[in-house]
C-alpha cells in the first residue's frame, strides 16, 4: 500500500470544510489522511474511493502469534482474520435492528414512564431488553461465535473456544465483548471490543418519539406521584428537565444537524481522532497515560472497530491531556471511562472556547489542529509548570516576530492567537464547561452530549 499522493493530500486539507468536494481521486490508505487533520466533511466520500477501507491493525497480540503460527503465509492469514472480523460485524449490526424492534414493544403505561425516565437520568437507555430481545441477542452471537471460531482456528489451532458477550449500546455503536479461549480455558489473546457502528441516528429517533409521546399521555406530575409509589426517587424537576431535554433533541433532528454530528461522532470521526492522535500524540499510549485508542477500525459498508476490552484493574496514572494536541473532548461522561481511562473518542473537536460552540460554522475552524508548528508550541507550553506558562507563551511571541520564513512565522503567530483566545494556561477556568452553555443551540448540545452517547 502506498503513500497518498501529492494531489490527493491537497484535496483531503479542504475537506475539513463543510463544503467540501467529492473526491474522485483513489485514496491508497485513510491513515495518510486521518492524521493530518480532524472533524473532516465528507468521510463517506472518501470512503469510496479508499482502495483499503482498514484504518489500523489487528491487536498486536493476536498479530505475533497469528505470524508465528503460519510463516510462509502470513499476509494470508492476517487477511483472512480480518475479513472474518468484517462478516462477524455484519452479523453484530444486526443488533440495532433487534433493539428497535424492542422499543417498540414498549407498552406505553405509567409504570413504564417511571422506568424509562428512571434510567434516563442514570444514563441508560436499554429498557428495550426483555425476553425476546435476550433470546435473540443470544442467537445472534452464538452466530457470530461460531464464524470467529472456524476462521480463528483454522491460523491458530489452539482456539478451543469463542465468546462473545453484548456489553452496551450508545446513540452511535453497539459493543460487544471477544474472549478467546484454549482447550484449558486459558486466554489465547487479551480480551477486546468489537464495537459496531450503527447505520444512522433511525434508532435515536424512534426513542426520542416514544419518550415524547409518554409525555403526552402522562403529565408530570402523573409520573412524579407514580414514582413516588413505586419508590423510585424521580423528582418533578428532574422529569421536567428530561422532558425538555428530549424535546431539544428531537428539534435537532434535521439534516444539516445529523451531517454536522457525524463530524464529530460515529465510525469515521472516532478513526479519525484515533490517527490523529497517534501521530501528534508522538509516542505509544496505554491505560496508565488515561487513554486507549482502538487498534483497528473498518470503514467499508458494514463498520466497526476493535479494541482492548477494559476491566476494573485498568487504572491511569495521569488523565490524558487532549489540549496538549490541541482538541477538545466533548463527551467525557463517566460512561466513556474506567478508572480515569477513556476509552471512548467520539465528540473530538479543536480545542475552542465554549462560546465558538454555538455554531458549527465555528466549532471546527482552528488554526492548531492539524498543525505541527502549532502543535510543538502548545507541547512546548504544557511541558512547562502552569505558572510559567504565560511567560513561555511571551518568549515564543517574540521568536515569532524574528522568524524569519514568512510562512512558518504566519502559522506561528496564528496559532498564538488562538491561545491566547481560547486557552486558560495558568488555571482551569472556573466551571469553564458551563460558560454559555445556556445560550448553545440544542442542535449543538445534541452534538456535543447526547444524553444517548
Amino acid at each position: 500500500m502506498g503513500n497518498v499522493t501529492s494531489s490527493v493530500m491537497s484535496i483531503a486539507k479542504g475537506f475539513s470544510k463543510v463544503n467540501s468536494p467529492i473526491v474522485s481521486t483513489p485514496i491508497s490508505r485513510f491513515k495518510n489522511i486521518f492524521s493530518h487533520g480532524i472533524n473532516y466533511s465528507t468521510t463517506s466520500e472518501m470512503a469510496q474511493f479508499a482502495k483499503n477501507k482498514f484504518v489500523g491493525n489487528l491487536p498486536d497480540d493476536l498479530l505475533n502469534i497469528i505470524i508465528k503460527n503460519n510463516p510462509n503465509c502470513k499476509r494470508e492469514s492476517i487477511r483472512l482474520i480480518q475479513d472474518t472480523f468484517i462478516d462477524t460485524a455484519c452479523i453484530l449490526q444486526k443488533c440495532e435492528k433487534l433493539q428497535m424492534q424492542g422499543i417498540r414493544r414498549c407498552r406505553l403505561s405509567l409504570d413504564n414512564a417511571v422506568k424509562i425516565l428512571d434510567n434516563l437520568q442514570k444514563g441508560k437507555t436499554d429498557f428495550y431488553k426483555d425476553k425476546i430481545f435476550n433470546e435473540k441477542i443470544t442467537e445472534l452471537t452464538l452466530k457470530a461465535e461460531n464464524m470467529l471460531m472456524r476462521s480463528l482456528k483454522s491460523v491458530l489451532p489452539d482456539v478451543h473456544n469463542v465468546k462473545l458477550t453484548f456489553i452496551g449500546n450508545g446513540a452511535y455503536g453497539d459493543a460487544f465483548k471477544l474472549e478467546v479461549l484454549n482447550k484449558q480455558g486459558q486466554k489465547v489473546v487479551a480480551d477486546n471490543v468489537i464495537k459496531t457502528f450503527k447505520s444512522d441516528d433511525a434508532q435515536s429517533k424512534l426513542l426520542t418519539d416514544i419518550i415524547n409521546k409518554l409525555f403526552t399521555s402522562y403529565s408530570v406530575d402523573d409520573i412524579a406521584n407514580q414514582a413516588q409509589k413505586m419508590g423510585i426517587n424521580l423528582d418533578k424537576g428532574n422529569i421536567s428537565a428530561l422532558k425538555n431535554q428530549m424535546q431539544d433533541i428531537s428539534n435537532s433532528f434535521n439534516a444539516e444537524s445529523c451531517a454536522s454530528v457525524r463530524r464529530l461522532h460515529g465510525s469515521f470521526a472516532e478513526a479519525n481522532s484515533a490517527e490523529y492522535i497517534r501521530k501528534f500524540a508522538g509516542h505509544k499510549l496505554d491505560e496508565t497515560q488515561g487513554l486507549v485508542l482502538p487498534n483497528m477500525f473498518y470503514l467499508g459498508d458494514i463498520q466497526f472497530s476493535l479494541s482492548k476490552f477494559l476491566n476494573s484493574s485498568a487504572n491511569a496514572i495521569r488523565e490524558f491531556n487532549f489540549q496538549r494536541l490541541g482538541l477538545r473532548h466533548t463527551d467525557e461522561s463517566v460512561a466513556n471511562r474506567i478508572n480515569g481511562v477513556c476509552f471512548d473518542i467520539g465528540g473530538i473537536v479543536p480545542y475552542l472556547s465554549i462560546s465558538k460552540l454555538r455554531s458549527f460554522d465555528t466549532m471546527f475552524n482552528s488554526n492548531i489542529a492539524g498543525n505541527k508548528t502549532a502543535i510543538k508550541i502548545l507541547k512546548r507550553i504544557y511541558n512547562t509548570k502552569p505558572e510559567q506558562r504565560e511567560q513561555i507563551l511571551e518568549t515564543i511571541s517574540k521568536e515569532a516576530e524574528q522568524c524569519k520564513n514568512m510562512i512558518e512565522r504566519q502559522h506561528m503567530q496564528k496559532a498564538i492567537k488562538e491561545i491566547q483566545d481560547n486557552y486558560s494556561l495558568v488555571k482551569p477556568k472556573t466551571n469553564e464547561s458551563e460558560v454559555g452553555v445556556k445560550d448553545i443551540p440544542s442542535n449543538i448540545l445534541k452534538a456535543l452530549d447526547s444524553v444517548f452517547a
